[in-house]
């Protein structure tokens, strides 16, 4: 396995992470967009709000992790989607933020922060 320079500094960067923010790096967000579905309840999290722009409406999400980030969409006028925006909140309103910025120019994967999850969780994953 190569050497990893940073393998310490990321170590400990992820070590301080709340569990749902760790969680997200390591999968992915869970997205309530990704779960609407015709004729089914809207999902808790997601919401639209009508855009300065008429016809146009903001699609607003929070990740179902409660992990604080919140990603935003413009429908348009068409039924087209503008990109993705991401923010991070707090995961209630009020709450203290809870994704911490990574430091300056430390490079952290997904498949590093998978590999943190499984260190975490080595002695319940072998019995």
């Amino acid at each position: 396995m190569p050497f990893d320079p940073e393998a310490a500094e990321k170590r400990k960067y992820l070590e301080s992470l709340d569990d749902r923010q760790l969680g997200c790096l390591a999968g992915g967000h869970d997205w309530p967009l990704d779960h609407l579905r015709p004729g089914k309840a809207v999902p808790k999290g997601l919401r639209a709000e009508p855009a300065e722009i008429p016809g146009c409406h903001v699609i607003i999400e929070m990740c179902r992790e409660r992990c604080g980030t919140e990603r935003t969409v413009l429908r348009n006028s068409d039924g087209s989607l503008d990109r993705f925006s991401y923010a991070r909140r707090g995961a209630r309103p009020g709450d203290r933020p809870i994704w911490q910025v990574r430091p300056e120019g430390l490079h952290v994967t997904r498949r590093d922060a998978r590999a943190e999850v499984i260190s975490m969780n080595l002695g319940a994953l072998t019995g």
